[in-house]
């Protein structure tokens, strides 16, 4: 039997592995995924038990080819989840589904790919010129979560290559007295102070507590949403003080990286956290910060900066990785 394209796409599953989700989807005939079917990690032992579910759920055919995402880094056959105790052999996984195709990449390596695939409605544009620019220049993308993913993307060979990163445990660097005396905080409570620990969800409540903690006001109990929702309404200063902070460092953060790629094609930054912050980060010092960069100001003065706003963009960059893209 020969298979057309548009069947070997249908054949085809995207999965995006986090550590409370599972999300998959089947691509379409045009190389899209198409409706995402979610379900709790914690129901499940393993990964092949949840895409059994899946399938038996959605009915189609067995799939002929499989990408996944994780949160963490791959190396090698055996992939090990950081959030999750699931663990997966690569061939062994191939060999019991039968596949003709398994491609499993960190989850940002996953996202970058679907970078020079946004269209105008798919991000906004964050401070800076976001007018027209090449789509031949490196680019790069930021994403809060549990942790902080950092990935680039870089042309080779008439296509795209995307470079996962452990970038969120690089280390933070405070600029102001305030920042000082918030990371002086944090510093004596772990030792070292990395990217990840402010810029992830869980770093929004260490970041409160430590700006509230020269009043005494030590507020652990409130989750990272509560301290959004609080800043966005203007009912708590330290709320508004503790997201502005936050946009300030991410902005560090992101000129730190439009400098390593020389993201030039734009950084981008993507992530439910951001997307629920989009007000306050375009009226923050975010932009600011990025370009606060002394003698390599210059250079990142003209690269833009989006925040990603389509729907499900670690399974729309998998099509793309699927397809060699």
């Amino acid at each position: 039997m020969i298979i057309k394209e548009d069947d070997n796409r249908r054949l085809s599953v995207v999965v995006d592995i986090g550590g409370t989700n599972i999300r998959f989807a089947r691509l379409t005939a045009g190389g899209e995924p198409g409706p995402v079917v979610k379900f709790a990690t914690a129901k499940f032992p393993d990964l092949e038990s949840a895409l059994g579910h899946f399938l038996d759920l959605e009915g189609g055919s067995r799939p002929d080819r499989l990408a996944v995402a994780v949160a963490g880094p791959v190396h090698g056959d055996t992939i090990k989840l950081t959030n999750l105790d699931w663990h997966f052999s690569i061939r062994r996984l191939t060999r019991d589904l039968r596949l003709s195709q398994l491609r499993v990449a960190n989850d940002l390596e996953a996202l970058a790919m679907l970078l020079p695939h946004l269209g105008p409605g798919d991000r906004v544009c964050v401070g800076g010129d976001c007018g027209p620019h090449s789509w031949q220049h490196p680019m790069a993308v930021l994403c809060p979560g549990t942790g902080l993913g950092i990935a680039g993307l870089v042309p080779a060979d008439q296509r795209w290559r995307a470079i996962a990163t452990e970038g969120g445990h690089t280390g933070l660097a405070p600029l102001t007295d305030r920042e000082m005396a918030a990371w002086r905080f944090l510093r004596e409570r772990y030792g070292r102070v990395s990217v990840e620990r402010v810029l992830a969800g869980p770093g929004i409540v260490e970041l409160y507590t430590a700006l509230a903690s020269p009043q005494g006001e030590i507020s652990e109990a409130l989750r990272p949403e509560e301290i959004v929702r609080l800043a966005l309404d203007g009912a708590d200063p330290l709320a508004v003080e503790t997201m502005q902070m936050y946009c300030a460092w991410l902005g560090d953060v992101a000129g730190d990286v439009a400098l390593m790629f020389m993201a030039r094609g734009g950084v981008y930054l993507a992530g439910n956290i951001l997307g629920s912050i989009i007000e306050i980060l375009k009226d923050s010092r975010f932009r600011r910060r990025f370009e606060h960069k002394g003698r390599a100001a210059g250079v990142v003065a003209g690269i833009p900066t989006y925040l990603v706003t389509c729907d499900y963009p670690v399974l729309r960059g998998l099509a793309y990785l699927l397809e060699g893209s």
